[in-house]
């Protein structure tokens, strides 16, 4: 697996609620986008700025709102997040493919 930051110089012209973005590649393929943003949001303010539905699109496996494990900081509220975590795939480890 591959871990790529995008510059924080590049958040502003994204949209200037999000603290950091990280990329994970798997085999070369994009396979998590995790998105942390600068403050606690409410998760339907999410799903509006960036035209997210309930309904998860075909190559999206899915989709987390505030689960992210690795932070102490999590809201109270189970309406906000400071977290958006898109998966492509599952995690294949060097047992799960095959070499035919």
């Amino acid at each position: 697996m591959k871990e790529v930051h995008i510059p924080d110089s590049l958040f502003s012209k994204i949209n200037p609620s999000i603290k950091d973005i990280r990329l994970e590649f798997e085999h070369g393929s994009l396979r998590e986008v995790e998105i942390t943003f600068k403050d606690s949001m409410l998760i339907s303010d999410i799903k509006t700025r960036f035209a997210l539905s309930d309904t998860v699109p075909e190559n999206i496996m899915e989709m987390h709102y505030g689960d992210n494990i690795g932070s102490k900081n999590k809201p109270v509220n189970p309406k906000y997040t400071r977290w958006l975590t898109i998966y492509g795939f599952e995690h294949m480890g060097a047992g799960d493919v095959d070499c035919d």
